[in-house]
């Protein structure tokens, strides 16, 4: 059991010391990053909540009626076109749903035609003019953004394949302000601004690099110029991309504000995107400067879309379906996961009614009653006004000081159907004096959606590219050779080998001599192939990674790690780092790990605990995230082949290839003096 425990311990001791960056990379990797993604609560104090323009006072009190209420309808990812029969259930919704929901009006971010075969086919959009006009929608109600989908094939925004500013209700505006315009919803109570920001990038080559959106100079500039969010009720931006989908790159002409900055500066309620089909309900505030509150909406390809009211000033909003109903939507109290010090949060506390909106579907069950339970505790039943109005408002009386504690509540809405049908319930925790919910942490979708990768894509690929740097140049044989002299380097081999051999050495001194063996490895490697692979590290780097051709075979797209251009204009993608990063870190350096080990035991100058067992569990291991990271390189760029077949990978699928080349020869060599080392054993006995 002894020498079991000590095996162990020095096994840890070999793995630590070999691997002691991997392994400092893998607690910031397991322990920093879900911290960085903690979003502390927020409770804001009176000071804190602004009021719209031209209060003085907040006179404004939410009770039984609907002078202060307005909602409306948010579509995404219709994906129109002939590659499926989607435009049923856009028709579904604009024939039966619209009519019973009644919205004020409705936006679209983006995906309106499905782009089949990364073309853009104009009956798709001619389906999507037509089936507006069929259903009689008025084009000063109905708003859209262009997505990716709308943009497969094109090579850039006046490329005459370019329908969506053909087909758009709003073409007039578009002519004039293609990547940013703004529209106003001017109700009895206030005006309401929605501006619509188009972040697609031209051409856009889909996947691997066309996922995620780009701001620019001219979009800044004039989403810069139309906002006054000072002077409206609320503001909202409307983009098919998420907001940590976008690169945000560029700066104003004059202010040099970033768009980060603007939206610091802006009272910006909500930001409503779609592009991710399946991101549910799971949504998050920017940060708590922003206090933006990101929500992206479900496909309507498949039947789902989002009803959003604006109550008082406060925003609401829920994720349904075509074949959902009843349909209920809490008006008051806010959901807590929802709340922004950019709402009158103050009203919510002086309210007298709890208010929902619910809406139903004739020849359904018809609702008998509407409980309504805080904390698990009956506190009654709402009822609808009898002099009903345009809006299904559902009311109840209450006491909100009652709820004034720093803690949560929760609130539960029970509808109970006069046919006794199971009972509909939906609930959310609620504050009435501005406490936030802290999102609960989900690793998969935290890592996708709420991860900034926008800031973590360069520093990412710059630090594994560094320490191969560090490790080719700063350790090399040249230069080590040219500082210390043989009687130094000689003696200190001796010295650490003795070290190893005597496995005499605890946790902390396995560090330091990490950094030993790194030193002493690096001499061993020879000239030539410290050569081969300095030279390779640049040419993954300076080499395009990818060349195809894009928008229907017209222009050559050449991607590189800082820029790909097509058809004279050249624009920044985001995965370029991100695939970059995986290429260094799990094609790099593995194989530069692997070719070192083999350098030493050819030469067969290595401290007795690197035996050839060692040395084949350390190369096996490196020769598999060596073949993990190659293959998944490989299968990413090839996806991009497309029906022209045009790919030329170049370089990093060519750098791993001459990789594989020198580590196979070592490796065969290694092969080689193991058979004859063999057989000379067996001729000796």
């Amino acid at each position: 059991m002894k020498k079991f425990k000590n095996f162990n311990l020095r096994f840890f001791h070999h793995f630590l010391r070999d691997y002691f960056l991997v392994t400092i990379f893998l607690i910031v990797l397991l322990v920093g990053w879900p911290l960085s993604l903690i979003e502390w609560p927020e409770k804001y104090g009176k000071d804190d909540l602004e009021l719209p323009k031209g209060y003085e006072s907040d006179k404004y009190v939410m009770d039984h009626t609907t002078d202060r209420l307005l909602t409306f309808v948010q579509l995404s990812d219709t994906h129109l076109g002939f590659s499926n029969a989607t435009e049923h259930k856009f028709e579904r919704y604009l024939s039966k749903d619209r009519l019973l929901i009644k919205p004020n009006f409705h936006v679209l971010t983006g995906d309106i035609t499905d782009g089949y075969n990364r073309t853009q086919h104009e009956s798709d959009w001619i389906l999507y003019q037509q089936i507006l006009e069929k259903y009689d929608i008025n084009k000063d109600l109905w708003f859209d953004v262009q997505g990716n989908h709308d943009i497969y094939g094109i090579l850039n925004q006046e490329d005459e394949d370019n329908y969506y500013y053909q087909y758009n209700p709003n073409k007039d505006t578009l002519k004039d302000f293609p990547r940013a315009y703004k529209f106003s919803y001017k109700a009895p109570f206030g005006t309401y601004d929605f501006l619509s920001l188009n972040f697609v990038h031209f051409p856009n080559p889909e996947y691997p690099y066309g996922l995620f959106g780009t701001d620019s100079v001219d979009l800044l500039d004039r989403f810069e110029e139309i906002t006054d969010s000072k002077n409206v009720n609320q503001t909202f931006i409307l983009s098919h991309y998420p907001i940590r989908h976008n690169l945000y790159s560029h700066k104003t002409s004059n202010s040099k504000k970033s768009m980060f900055d603007l939206l610091q500066e802006e009272r910006i309620i909500a930001y409503l995107s779609g592009h991710i089909h399946s991101y549910e309900n799971y949504l998050q505030k920017l940060d708590s400067k922003t206090n933006i509150i990101q929500a992206s909406a479900l496909a309507l390809k498949w039947k789902d879309y989002r009803i959003v009211s604006i109550d008082n000033d406060i925003i609401n909003f829920i994720e349904t379906n075509l074949y959902e109903w009843p349909k209920i939507l809490p008006t008051n109290p806010k959901n807590a996961l929802f709340i922004s010090k950019h709402e009158p949060l103050e009203r919510i506390r002086k309210s007298t009614h709890i208010r929902a909106l619910i809406y139903e579907k004739s020849g359904d069950s018809t609702i008998e009653s509407v409980q309504v339970k805080i904390d698990d505790k009956s506190i009654g039943y709402m009822t609808r006004p009898i002099n009903k109005s345009a809006q299904p408002l559902w009311v109840m009386p209450w006491n909100a000081q009652d709820y004034e504690g720093d803690d949560l509540h929760n609130i539960k809405y029970i509808i109970n159907f006069n046919d006794g049908s199971k009972p509909k319930e939906q609930q959310h925790n609620f504050s009435v004096v501005g406490q936030q919910e802290s999102i609960k942490f989900q690793w998969r979708r935290d890592f996708k959606y709420r991860t900034n990768w926008n800031a973590l894509r360069k520093p990412v690929f710059w630090i594994g590219f560094g320490f191969i740097l560090i490790r080719l140049f700063l350790f090399s044989k040249i230069l080590i050779s040219f500082i210390f002299s043989k009687t130094f380097i000689s003696k200190f081999q001796n010295n650490l080998f003795d070290t190893l051999d005597s496995d005499q050495y605890n946790l902390f001194q396995s560090i330091i001599l990490h950094f030993k063996i790194t030193f002493w490895r690096h001499v061993q490697l020879s000239n030539l192939y410290w050569f081969y692979l300095c030279a390779l590290a640049i040419f993954s780097i300076a080499l395009p990674s990818m060349i195809f051709k894009v928008a229907n075979n017209r222009a050559w797209l050449i991607v590189w790690l800082f820029r790909a251009c097509a058809g004279g204009n050249c624009t920044e993608y985001t995965l370029t780092y991100f695939y970059a990063s995986v290429f260094t870190y799990f094609v790099f350096l593995p194989a530069l790990e692997l070719i070192v080990d083999l350098e030493i035991i050819n030469k067969e100058e290595s401290p007795n605990y690197m035996t050839e067992r060692y040395i084949i569990f350390r190369s096996l291991a490196h020769i598999i995230v060596f073949l993990f990271g190659s293959v998944f390189i490989v299968h990413v760029y090839s996806d991009n082949i497309g029906p022209t077949g045009y790919l030329l990978s170049i370089g990093q699928v060519y750098v791993g290839l001459l990789l594989l080349i020198i580590a196979g020869y070592l490796l065969i060599k290694w092969v080689k003096n193991f058979i004859k080392k063999t057989q000379q054993i067996e001729i000796t006995v």
